[in-house]
């Protein structure tokens, strides 16, 4: 299974938002059940780019930033938490 998501900003930044909590809940990267997410992004609907990667290596570099204290409020109404990650970082060659 895959978990999508699309990052508006991602073009302009070179960075993703993963959320893992919101309103003081597990949500987002620590509830998902997908083997894989793909984030979405690009400047409009013309020009879109895509990473796909296993989840188990997103959820390793979550957990890292988390660890170093990078932690960000950021989604709706900034209710949830998460971190901020360098699109150059998703991309893994095994």
């Amino acid at each position: 299974t895959i978990e999508c998501k699309r990052d508006f900003k991602a073009h302009k930044t070179g960075r993703v938002f993963v959320e893992f909590e919101c309103r003081g809940k597990p949500s987002g990267i620590s509830t998902s059940e997908a083997e894989y997410w793909v984030y979405i992004y690009g400047p409009d609907d013309t020009d879109l780019r895509a990473i796909l990667l296993p989840t188990v290596f997103l959820r390793e570099i979550v957990r890292s930033l988390i660890a170093d204290k990078q932690v960000y409020n950021g989604g709706d109404q900034n209710l949830s938490k998460g971190v901020l990650i360098q699109l150059g970082d998703l991309v893994v060659c095994r």
